[in-house]
């Protein structure tokens, strides 16, 4: 544990295969907490001086309007069939690139318009409900209608939402798709964008914690069960604070009122019985 610890990675295979797998700090701390739990015990109890890795606070950004529209119009323009859909579902859930690519037509349902994410990287996040708004819905609309053109009728109980593809078209409906790293890539650096894929999660989790949506409400959403995860996720940006702060405007005056002789003699009564006490 203590090498892991200081190197943050391990070496497998062998020959002209061997290679180095780093892993985060964030990554090794979690594991030993896992461990701990396991064990039966605290983390500080177990390792007293074993001190948990500090973890990097910088990463993740949420999208400016101008660049999250500048990517929706590249992607748009991408020859991948999914890229526009993943980046919107993304934006517009929140969820996982993971919980995306491993969606069934089974977890979608159009008529009540919610979707339920499947294994999640959180107890908390998996099997959670999303209810669609009406962008989404359109989304998932006009998706399904393009795979019924291209495979015909969905078979909702086995079918992926995003079947394995060829990059231009969808080949097997019941394997999904693998990535669109290629894709992505292409849409993001042509967009002139500096994000990963992730940060469109970080998006989601700011526009609802500017817009006040109550943090209980993010959490069952997100499928995170901490206060300090809504905290790690969201960037409120320097728009929403001015708009907030615009908002402790008060109606009194902005310069102080010459005293009348009434009011002096308010104060200075007031001042008398306060000494008093």
């Amino acid at each position: 544990m203590t090498d892991r610890l200081r190197e943050h990675g391990t070496v497998v295979g062998e020959g002209k295969k061997k290679r180095t797998v780093t892993v985060s700090r964030r990554t090794v701390n979690m594991e030993c907490e896992c461990l701990a739990r396991a064990i039966g015990h605290e983390w500080r109890v177990l390792w007293p001086k074993l001190k948990r890795l500090e973890e990097p606070r910088d990463k993740g950004q949420a999208l400016s309007p101008a660049q999250e529209n500048d990517l929706l119009t590249h992607a748009a323009n991408n020859k991948s069939p999914f890229l526009l859909p993943f980046v919107r579902i993304a934006l517009l859930t929140g969820m996982r690139l993971g919980e995306i690519r491993r969606l069934r037509w089974s977890q979608i349902d159009l008529d009540k318009r919610t979707l339920t994410v499947g294994t999640s990287k959180t107890k908390a996040g998996t099997g959670r409900a999303v209810p669609m708004n009406l962008d989404l819905y359109s989304t998932f609309a006009a998706h399904a209608s393009w795979l019924a053109e291209e495979l015909g009728p969905i078979e909702p109980t086995t079918w992926y939402v995003f079947p394995f593809c060829n990059r231009v078209r969808p080949v097997d409906p019941h394997r999904p798709v693998t990535g669109i790293k290629s894709a992505w890539e292409a849409a993001r650096k042509s967009a002139g964008v500096s994000v990963r894929f992730h940060d469109l999660r970080h998006t989601a989790y700011t526009k609802l914690v500017e817009a006040g949506t109550p943090e209980g409400v993010i959490m069952a959403l997100m499928g995170h069960v901490s206060r300090q995860m809504v905290e790690r996720y969201s960037h409120v940006r320097m728009d929403a604070m001015r708009q907030a702060v615009d908002k402790l405007s008060i109606t009194g005056p902005d310069r102080r009122i010459a005293p009348t002789k009434e009011s002096t003699k308010v104060e200075r009564q007031a001042a008398k019985a306060a000494a008093v006490n």
